[in-house]
């Protein structure tokens, strides 16, 4: 735990991981389930162990913490928050939050950490309440010239802002209602939402029979306004005698208990049985996807109802055009369908029902800029919907290095260094020489070029005249492609010194020495430059000179050295634990190197031989 909380305080200081949260639309309901998509770009393969994610919220400049992993448990610090961990080494750290309320709003900060890279990014979660609408009276019956007051009543909504507009239809057409009206200001309950009620009073005439009374309320938490209207019934009064009015009482009563029945039973089949069409999300996936490495595709459908739903999954690799409808309802061009690669649990919310439908997909180069297609089909739907995003897909270099000709660089001649980049996608790239952090402008670039029909390889070099001021000198190859994340820098430093030579550890043949039988002790040195090389042999630290053997150095293709060194001689009984050692020196030593062998003759072999004697 401690460690974590270090890595906590780290992300405080850099920022090199690539982390991205993406905007939300609209604002978000209450009671409903959420999303919060968080996206990381990791350039190596990680486990899930490696991985630390954290997310916290502020609300009122308050800084609370929603949800924690450290790559072994996790912390829920907000009831029904969590990250799916199954897509985590993926690259997505995506917060669910279930049953949503108006504590939930605020600004979030999705952090995660790839030791010893970190990055964080934010989004802004907005919450509303849609406002509960009950007009009174209902379809009234008046008389003319009497005046009546109708009341729209608001409650349980958020935010604070809306509003209410009052409209008169007669005979289709719809008058806007200006005068006598007054509109309360919104009152906060104790759970946070709110409630107003607005009145309009008026003076009826007989020719005002039929005519509707709308109210319309408009609102951030509504995708269109909503409306409660009642119709007028006028009528003249009659004095009537005997038990007319008793009847007329009865009939009346009989009536509104029948039309109470009927709003009853709209209201309980609207909730409870009615279908409900689902709202389809945009789909959600990463901005770049690696060539070859798994990718995950979000596509949220909510508040559908009945259960079955219909959802599948297309490469469509037409490759319409960026920024196009992303309703498409013609036929798809060229699609493969891929919806084997995708799940989508479903789950109940009150008497409506959701699912996230979640696609793992490997892309590669061919599928860049191909479209990726969800397509929804439900008993509510009158044809099928359909969402549309682009795959945009690159391959990193499969190979980056630098060569340099000559291969010994050499005071008086020219060097020409050469950076070279194989097998990318796409093709723009970016290759810029330094001199000790200093930029060079005398640079050749060839290429880009086609390779292997999908990928292209570009090489960039750079030659200058050698001097005795160049040795030490650092070239970098800085290497920018979209691929990479970030900048990849490649280094050569010049040696004019030569290369030190790679000494060996002595060997003994035959491995186990015998008295009076001759042995050998090798020790190859290896990858030199210059030539000139001075090998000694030393035993007890006294020089030998006799039985010292130096092969003639070889030169491999890359135009460094290799030799080997042996020193024969017959060990003697006094030679038992006696200290051999080779000796190197080469101008581009600092230091001679040396290697030793301390004789060890076996005691069954000593007592055999004084036996004899």
């Amino acid at each position: 735990m401690k460690c974590l909380i270090v890595l906590w305080v780290f992300i405080m200081l850099t920022d090199s991981l690539e982390v991205k949260t993406y905007k939300l639309q609209t604002p978000a309901l209450v009671q409903r389930d959420i999303l919060l998509r968080c996206d990381f770009i990791s350039l190596e393969p990680v486990r899930l162990q490696d991985i630390a994610v954290k997310w916290i919220i502020k609300r009122s400049g308050v800084v609370n913490p929603v949800y924690m992993f450290d790559g072994i448990t996790t912390n829920s610090q907000r009831s029904g928050s969590h990250v799916d961990l199954r897509f985590l080494e993926m690259g997505n750290a995506s917060l669910y939050l279930s049953d949503l309320t108006l504590e939930d709003e605020g600004e979030y900060t999705c952090t995660v950490i790839i030791s010893p890279d970190a990055g964080k990014s934010t989004l802004l979660l907005k919450v509303a309440a849609q406002p509960t609408i009950n007009l009174a009276p209902v379809n009234p019956n008046l008389t003319g010239g009497e005046t009546k007051t109708f009341f729209c009543e608001l409650s349980h909504f958020y935010p604070q802002d809306v509003e209410i507009i009052w409209f008169m239809k007669k005979q289709e057409m719809e008058i806007v209602i200006t005068s006598n009206i007054c509109t309360g200001i919104p009152i906060l309950g104790e759970n946070g939402t709110f409630s107003v009620s607005s009145q309009v009073s008026m003076i009826f005439s007989e020719e005002d029979n039929g005519v509707v009374l709308i109210c319309e309320v408009r609102h951030n938490s509504l995708l269109q306004p909503l409306r409660r209207n009642t119709t007028l019934h006028l009528a003249i009064l009659q004095i009537l005698q005997g038990d007319v009015g008793f009847i007329a009482t009865v009939v009346v009563s009989t009536i509104a208990l029948l039309l109470l029945a009927c709003i009853i039973f709209t209201i309980l089949y609207q909730k409870l049985l009615a279908k409900v069409s689902p709202l389809v999300s945009p789909l959600i996936l990463p901005e770049l996807n690696a060539d070859d490495e798994k990718m995950v595709a979000f596509c949220n459908i909510s508040g559908f109802r009945p259960k079955a739903i219909d959802i599948h999954w297309y490469i469509d690799q037409s490759k319409g055009e960026p920024g196009t409808d992303h309703s498409v309802n013609g036929p798809l061009l060229q699609p493969a369908d891929i919806t084997s690669q995708a799940h989508h649990p479903v789950t109940k919310h009150g008497t409506v029902f959701n699912v996230t439908s979640q696609l793992s997909y490997t892309p590669c180069v061919l599928d860049n800029g191909a479209m990726l297609v969800c397509e929804v089909q439900h008993k509510a739907l009158q044809r099928k919907t359909r969402h549309v995003s682009h795959i945009n897909v690159a391959a990193r270099p499969k190979k980056t290095y630098i060569t340099s000709w000559p291969q010994i660089p050499r005071i008086g001649e020219t060097l020409i260094l050469s950076c070279i980049v194989e097998k990318f996608y796409p093709k723009l790239i970016t290759i810029t020489w330094l001199k000790n952090g200093q930029s060079l402008t005398n640079v050749t670039q060839f290429g880009p070029f086609p390779c292997e029909n999908i990928y292209y390889s570009v090489w960039s070099q750079t030659d200058f005249l050698l001097t005795a001021d160049d040795d030490g000198v650092i070239f970098t190859c800085q290497i920018s492609h979209s691929s990479l994340g970030k900048i990849e820098e490649l280094s050569y430093e010049i040696n004019l010194k030569g290369t030190p030579p790679e000494v060996q550890f002595i060997s003994a043949d035959p491995p186990t020495p015998h008295i009076g039988e001759e042995m050998c002790l090798s020790c190859k040195i290896s990858n030199f430059c210059p030539m000139d090389i001075k090998v000694n042999w030393f035993k007890n630290g006294i020089q030998l000179e006799a039985g010292v053997y130096n092969s003639v150095c070889v030169t491999s293709n890359s135009g460094v050295q290799s030799m080997c060194s042996i020193l024969k001689f017959t060990p003697r009984n006094e030679d038992n634990g006696s200290v051999f050692t080779c000796n190197v020196q080469h101008i581009a030593l600092k230091n001679c190197e040396e290697r030793s062998y301390t004789l060890k003759i076996p005691l069954i072999t000593s007592i055999h031989l004084a036996d004899k004697i």
